[in-house]
């Protein structure tokens, strides 16, 4: 389940960054590194549930890129300049 999400959001991010779909409100740069990312982890999330059987795995894979985005947007909250 949380890899069709992932392997989706990566979809959507990889077609917004090859300019096919329009609808991103992020650079370039943040919807390749996105796709790359999200695609990437429910690849392999779902090779380790399905052919390893390690589904605890799996589900840390495919949550770890939603939150190292989490802690970085709480750091940039915290430690960013607003002036």
């Amino acid at each position: 389940m949380f890899s069709a999400v992932n392997l989706y959001a990566g979809a959507r991010f990889l077609l917004n960054a090859l300019g096919i779909l329009q609808t991103s409100k992020y650079g370039q740069g943040s919807n390749v590194f996105f796709a790359i990312t999200l695609t990437t982890a429910g690849v392999v999330a779902f090779y380790v549930s399905i052919a390893k059987q390690h589904h605890w795995l799996a589900l840390l894979i495919d949550a770890s890129p939603w939150i190292l985005t989490l802690l970085l947007l709480v750091a940039n909250m915290i430690f960013g300049d607003y002036k």
